[in-house]
């Protein structure tokens, strides 16, 4: 039988199964001597077959064996010699067995760099075995190939999946510390490491702090507010290089001739280093380092994913600490302002009782001396009390002012309209004297503090009837649906302002015209200002010179009501 290349298992076993049919038409041809118990002449063999074929006996013993099996197999290939000596992957073959009952059996097995497919058939009417291999170094090589793409692609699915997890993990929380922990669990199923280290540059140039380590060995860890110096450190050339880098020294000297502080390390076990930077917009910002007890730890394969896994944990740290410290400021401006409302609401509280003592002392020395003093003694009476009239007026809306944020009542369903009313009856006096026109169609329901929203009313009105015209005073007000808020406008037909200074005018103390013209302290829009900001709205206006004003504010409102 010649076989030339490579052949399935199904092929093979019809080969043997063709190889027996001949056999059997070959046993009336052959010379049997009766009775002798002699083995019968063996069936002709494949000599010349390209492929090896050996034939054997039920001891296992070479009977013959072809140049192609030689040369495979080296010049100890000789008759004579056993066949489980000459290819050892024989052993758990029972070669007795198999010629007995007609069997045949095949393996694949590897000599030098070469894989061969081997068939070995019993042929018990002769008492021999043959065996033939077939060359599947090609097929081998490509099945190999092709279960290592496969693995490839499992390995990096699973990696991806992993980085998912990482991105995931440190996206899921602003809590650094859990954050590291979490951090650390997945990374572990793509690096191996005995001990995990971050540490972050420190105020000081060349100076680092540990801010999360985790360690299998017996390591003394620092303080993780403990700052260190990292000259000739591996820290320091990576910071330096701002580069991933793998160092994996073979005794205690290398370990400590390339980086200061790895002597020490070394002597506890660790024997692999490997550390990335954190880079944050490009800055360097710490390291993350990996260290295992195995030597020759880390590839080229795990420098990289560390370079990629970096990248997440600069993100992560550097938003951590940005939240930090937007949380830090937020409450030291809360607490800023806390202390400014009291200091205001004190300051205000305490001023009036000795300033309404020294107005209610010049009044009465105006009463008591008025006409008995010459005219420059009693322009000096007028100033006074007027000049403490105003600093009442002044000290009641700082009042007003620091009491937005912390005396307003819950917000609730509003009804705006009683609120307008009520504000338009505490204001009867200066529409009528101004004989000024208040015009308002229907006004919606919002989510509003009644007392605040009154006052709002009270202060942009009371503006619009101030800062008036010659012509007759005209206020108008509205309400448009835009979303989840009302926008209100209030117009008048004043003397207006130019546009440029409209921000400036809800600041304290601003204001665009002088005490001597129009009366005033300059906080009541900005009080207006603090109401809508406790809202939840904004407010802007809009004017041109001489032709009166637009002020608009947004307030929530109240969907149950249903307005249209």
């Amino acid at each position: 039988m010649v076989v030339h290349g490579e052949m399935s298992r199904e092929q093979l076993v019809a080969e043997v199964d063709d190889l027996r049919r001949r056999l059997s038409d070959l046993r009336g041809e052959q010379d049997f001597r009766s009775g002798s118990g002699e083995v019968p002449e063996a069936p002709s063999f494949a000599y010349h077959n390209p492929s090896p074929v050996v034939r054997f006996d039920s001891t296992g013993t070479v009977l013959t064996i072809n140049p192609a099996a030689v040369e495979l197999i080296g010049p100890e290939a000789m008759e004579g010699t056993s066949l489980v000596s000459l290819l050892p992957s024989m052993t758990s073959v029972n070669l007795s067995q198999t010629i007995a009952t007609d069997s045949h059996i095949d393996f694949d097995t590897e000599i030098g760099d070469r894989w061969f497919h081997f068939v070995v058939v019993g042929i018990s009417e002769y008492g021999v075995g043959h065996l033939y291999g077939y060359d599947i170094t090609v097929r081998h090589r490509a099945q190999s190939a092709l279960r290592g793409s496969v693995a490839e692609q499992r390995r990096r699915t699973r990696e991806q999946e992993t980085l998912s997890n990482i991105a995931r993990v440190i996206g899921s929380s602003l809590a650094i510390e859990e954050v590291y922990e979490r951090f650390a669990r997945e990374v572990a199923q793509l690096i191996p490491f005995d001990r995990i280290v971050i540490n972050l540059t420190a105020d000081r140039p060349g100076y680092m702090v540990d801010t999360y380590q985790s360690s299998a060995v017996e390591v003394p860890d620092r303080a993780p507010d403990q700052s260190y110096s990292v000259e000739g450190t591996l820290s320091q050339a990576v910071i330096d290089s701002q580069r991933c880098i793998v160092f994996q020294p073979g005794n205690e000297s290398e370990a400590g001739s390339e980086y200061n502080g790895l002597i020490g390390a070394y002597g506890m076990g660790l024997r692999s280093f490997l550390s990335a930077p954190l880079l944050y917009r490009g800055e360097p910002i710490g390291c993350l380092n990996l260290h295992s007890l195995t030597g020759s730890a880390y590839s080229e394969r795990h420098r990289l994913l560390a370079e990629r896994i970096a990248v997440y944990i600069a993100g992560a740290i550097a938003n951590a600490q940005l939240h930090s410290q937007v949380t830090r400021q937020s409450e030291e401006l809360s607490r800023s302002n806390r202390e400014l409302e009291q200091f205001a609401y004190v300051a205000s509280h305490d001023l009036q009782e000795p300033l309404r003592m020294v107005s209610s002392y010049v009044a009465l020395l105006g009463r008591r001396y008025g006409g008995q003093l010459d005219e420059r003694a009693d322009k000096y009476i007028h100033f006074a009390v007027d000049g403490a009239n105003r600093m009442q007026g002044l000290i009641h809306d700082l009042l007003a002012y620091s009491r937005v944020g912390t005396r307003g009542a819950e917000l609730v369903p509003t009804d705006t309209v009683p609120v307008l009313e009520e504000t338009l009856s505490n204001l009867e006096v200066a529409i009528g004297e101004s004989q000024a026109k208040v015009v308002y169609s229907d006004l919606p329901w919002v989510m509003g503090d009644p007392s605040q929203l009154r006052q709002l009313f009270q202060n942009i009105i009371g503006n619009a009837l101030k800062f008036r015209s010659e012509s007759r005073p005209r206020v108008e007000l509205g309400a448009t649906r835009e979303g989840e808020y009302w926008t209100f406008s209030i117009q008048d037909n004043g003397v207006g302002f130019d546009q440029r200074y409209a921000e400036r005018i809800f600041g304290v103390f601003k204001r665009l015209h002088r005490n001597a013209e129009i009366p005033g302290t300059g906080i009541g829009l900005a009080i207006c200002q603090r109401i809508i900001d406790r809202h939840g709205g904004r407010i802007w206006a809009e004017s041109k010179l001489g032709e009166g004003s637009s002020f608009y504010f947004t307030l929530p409102a109240v969907a149950e009501h249903g307005e249209s």
